[in-house]
């Protein structure tokens, strides 16, 4: 069974857990209120599995 988990990070911060129990397709979506860096990882097993950031 797979977990369907969201976390987060804000500004590079630890990753948060954010919301779980999820169903089997979600559609993102995020909002910007200042200058920031964004990076999305999808279909990764864990934050870790998630490959690098941004340089």
């Amino acid at each position: 069974m797979e977990d369907r988990k969201v976390w987060f990070a804000v500004n590079g911060s630890e990753p948060k857990f954010g919301f779980g129990e999820l169903p089997s397709k979600v559609y993102p979506t995020v909002s910007i209120r200042a200058p920031a860096v964004l990076a999305f990882h999808f279909r990764a097993g864990s934050w870790g599995d998630a490959g690098p950031g941004p340089e």
